[in-house]
């Protein structure tokens, strides 16, 4: 299926570098690839673990916050992703404006 859809993006004039494949356990990350390999479909894998970046971590502790407000754990966890993620540029704001 995972196959078949990006062909199909592909056909449709989306180009490789814009389409990503997101899994939860690295056993279907193996298998995906080996799909991909058996289908002669280019592509690029990025190892990390979601679950534990900087903006998933700031996420899951804003919702701990939102459900438990005395949890300051989850409010610093939350703050401080908020803090390092610099606001979008003027031209990119505009822009997405200008699209929408």
């Amino acid at each position: 299926h995972v196959v078949r859809t990006v062909r199909s993006l592909v056909a449709a004039g989306s180009p490789l570098a814009s389409i990503a494949i997101l899994y939860r356990k690295q056993r279907c990350g193996a298998e995906m690839q080996a799909a991909l390999l058996a289908a002669s479909v280019p592509f690029n894998t990025r190892r990390s673990n979601f679950w534990r970046s900087r903006h998933v971590q700031g996420v899951v502790g804003l919702l701990a916050f939102l459900l438990r407000p005395h949890d300051d754990a989850a409010f610093v966890a939350a703050i401080e992703v908020l803090h390092e993620t610099p606001p979008p540029s003027r031209a990119s704001a505009s822009t997405a404006a200008a699209t929408a």
